[in-house]
């Protein structure tokens, strides 16, 4: 997604029995987005559909609580292994009796397994190494400093001007596979050129650099 606010939605699967989808927000950072690839990929494995909420304690029905939780523990266990975040020095060496993880451990251990330092913390919790309060009053700070850096970015992209690459944008954000196969269906003449522009999102006179860049192998 290119055109949803980070802070509105951060990824949803539709389980499609032919084409099942999982879309995540591309304004959302990479370990943000990595955990939310693999969030929206695990209710696929159960035939639902859902949205990723960034309020992940917020209220919800009991049977959506129930998916949700499943979803955050088969991405924790997938991203952050409990075996190799338990052997880890730093973790090993930090006293059980205080609670309290210090910045600099976080955001050690969050770039090792390259998530968030609220996802790693919330690992912790789940091991019994930390408190919920502390993991709330970091999480709040988490929260308040990612948006106050989007509402910098935004302030900073105002009046700038940004050359765009339409046909590069388009197989980014669809996917390699996808344009492939609008393209071969479009060569055995089963849709038309306007249908490509319509499945692609770009204009007709963008599809021949659409066509060189997925047969060059630069897409």
């Amino acid at each position: 997604m290119t055109r949803v606010e980070a802070d509105e939605v951060s990824g949803f699967a539709l389980a499609e029995e032919l084409l099942p989808v999982v879309a995540v927000n591309r304004k959302n950072t990479f370990n943000r987005r990595t955990f939310s690839l693999l969030h929206e990929f695990t209710p696929l494995m159960l035939r639902l559909s859902g949205v990723s909420d960034l309020e992940v304690d917020a209220e919800r029905p009991p049977e959506d609580q129930r998916v949700e939780v499943f979803c955050n523990r088969v991405t924790a266990a997938a991203l952050m292994p409990r075996g190799q975040v338990l052997s880890e020095p730093t973790v090993i060496a930090h006293r059980p009796e205080h609670p309290e993880w210090d910045d600099a451990d976080i955001s050690e251990l969050a770039v090792t397994y390259s998530v968030s330092r609220e996802a790693l913390l919330r690992r912790l919790l789940t091991f019994g190494l930390t408190t919920q309060a502390f993991y709330r009053t970091k999480r709040a700070q988490y929260n308040e400093e990612f948006f106050t850096q989007q509402e910098r970015q935004r302030e900073r992209q105002k009046g700038q001007e940004f050359r765009r690459n339409p046909p590069r944008e388009a197989i980014s954000t669809i996917g390699e596979p996808f344009v492939r196969l609008v393209l071969d269906n479009y060569y055995q003449d089963r849709i038309t050129l306007r249908d490509v522009s319509s499945y692609l999102g770009v204009r007709v006179k963008h599809f021949p650099r659409i066509e060189q860049a997925i047969s060059n192998g630069t897409a």
